[in-house]
């Protein structure tokens, strides 16, 4: 008895991206959708839900895209400086650099439309991209040191005062 092939295609799924992997991920693809999301957002588990429901459907028709989703808070710094306010976010980048953003909960069609709206003025305008600066995803410059406070007049004869009684 022979078996057959499996014809079962891999579920493609979302790669989760930390902030040592985003940027990797932008400069090495050509076009990269990314999911901004949250643990404690409901509205961002069912559009994480669409997107991995149908991550075979996406990369079918658009096969250069890498699919990605991030949880913006394990950096909120990224977030912040690509000026994500709501949650879920859909963000798309386009040869290293944004190229569109579209926040809500959106269902499957909507996502390989709004891709597919994006591509098609993106080949007709290709100067329409916005360069992402790679200062977006650099950490932050640490917090000065704070400077000690002066002492008052009154706490500097208390501590004169503590120092001659000893």
């Amino acid at each position: 008895m022979s078996t057959l092939p499996n014809t079962e295609k891999k579920k493609i799924e979302p790669l989760a991206l930390t902030p040592d992997t985003i940027v990797d991920i932008i400069n090495k693809n050509e076009l990269v959708l990314i999911d901004f999301w949250a643990e404690w957002c409901p509205p961002c588990l069912m559009q994480g839900e669409e997107i991995e429901k149908n991550g075979n459907q996406i990369v079918e028709k658009y096969p250069t895209l890498k699919l990605c989703k991030m949880n913006v808070d394990t950096d909120k710094g990224i977030s912040n400086n690509l000026n994500i306010e709501y949650i879920p976010e859909i963000v798309i980048f386009y040869k290293g650099h944004i190229g569109i953003m579209q926040s809500g909960v959106r269902p499957i069609e909507e996502i390989l439309k709004f891709i597919g709206e994006f591509l098609t003025h993106t080949e007709s305008c290709p100067d329409e991209v916005v360069d992402v600066p790679k200062i977006l995803f650099e950490p932050p410059p640490p917090k000065p040191k704070e400077k000690p406070k002066k002492k008052t007049k009154k706490e500097t004869k208390k501590t004169e005062k503590a120092t001659d009684q000893k």
